[in-house]
């Protein structure tokens, strides 16, 4: 999602609005330093673990996982993911998630073939 900021301020005759200079295939800068153009569809990367990191915090395990926080608290809930807590703060193994993602695959061929 593009945020653009506006100049409420007269502009200048012939000086293009922000939205028209956008819809009329400029590019711009966003606030990440990736480079937009108009009716540019952005694509989610592929989920990629924190480098140099075995413990995940709640956001980058639903990033990594591709789902969102309220489906990782809901499995929290059931019990049915493996985390543990420092404070009010859930923290995953990377490697255990890995592990429990194969469990869960395994699962669900072993189920399906038979």
């Amino acid at each position: 999602m593009t945020v653009l900021a506006f100049d409420r301020k007269k502009r200048t005759h012939g000086a293009l609005s922000a939205i028209s200079e956008f819809s009329a295939g400029k590019n711009f800068v966003g606030n990440d330093g990736q480079l937009y153009a108009a009716g540019d569809k952005t694509r989610r990367e592929d989920p990629v673990p924190p480098q140099s990191k075995t413990l995940m915090t709640l956001q980058e395990t639903a990033d990594y996982l591709r789902v969102t926080r309220s489906t990782i608290h809901r499995l929290l809930k059931r019990n049915e993911i493996p985390a543990f807590r420092i404070g009010r703060h859930w923290r995953f193994s990377l490697e255990e998630i890995d592990n429990w993602c194969a469990a869960h695959a395994l699962s669900k061929e072993l189920k399906g073939g038979v």
